[in-house]
């Protein structure tokens, strides 16, 4: 009986993980324009001293990853809202894990959706840590849909053709630094 049993846990295991692989693998193919690259925790830290009163505030992430931003600006800084888009299904599926683990924060939403088909008019503040060739292609929906005043924080790429009011440059260790660049439209 004890064998059976183990058998069976160990074949559930082996469908559970292959599928598990097969989702990041098709993670992988589609979602070219951001690839699952999670921000260092210095780097969080960081950003959460630099980020501005939110209480009041909408707060969309455009390629929210795992959700360790999103958690933890949510967690430590209350937004109103917080929306966390990500196309992606297998950090999408560790963002929702990690959310239930953290006491499911107020205000927080993870959603899965493709950036170029969300409204961003009712952010306050825009967070994107995406490939530098697809921040510039959503250049012109910035321009169009952030109403004046929003501030839009770019990690790693900076908007070529807008300077930056502030930026933030962290140290991760001798060969990576995290950059920040805020800009306000």
């Amino acid at each position: 009986m004890i064998v059976a049993a183990l058998w069976i846990f160990i074949l559930c295991s082996a469908f559970i993980t292959f599928g598990l692989y097969f989702i990041r693998l098709i993670d992988l193919i589609q979602v070219r324009d951001a690839p699952y690259v999670p921000l260092d925790s210095n780097a969080i830290q960081a950003l959460l001293k630099n980020l501005p009163d939110l209480r009041n505030k909408t707060v969309y992430e455009l390629g929210s990853g795992d959700g360790r931003v999103a958690l933890e600006v949510a967690h430590r800084l209350r937004p109103k809202r917080y929306l966390a888009i990500e196309k992606g299904r297998w950090p999408m599926l560790m963002a929702h894990l990690k959310r239930l683990r953290a006491g499911n924060p107020p205000g927080l939403e993870f959603v899965s959706n493709d950036i170029r088909n969300t409204n961003l008019s009712p952010a306050n503040i825009v967070f994107v840590y995406l490939m530098d060739d697809f921040v510039s292609q959503l250049k012109d929906k910035f321009k169009k849909e952030l109403k004046p005043g929003t501030i839009l924080i770019s990690c790693q790429f900076p908007l070529k053709g807008k300077r930056p009011f502030k930026t933030i440059e962290v140290e991760n260790g001798p060969i990576i630094a995290s950059q920040f660049y805020f800009y306000r439209y």
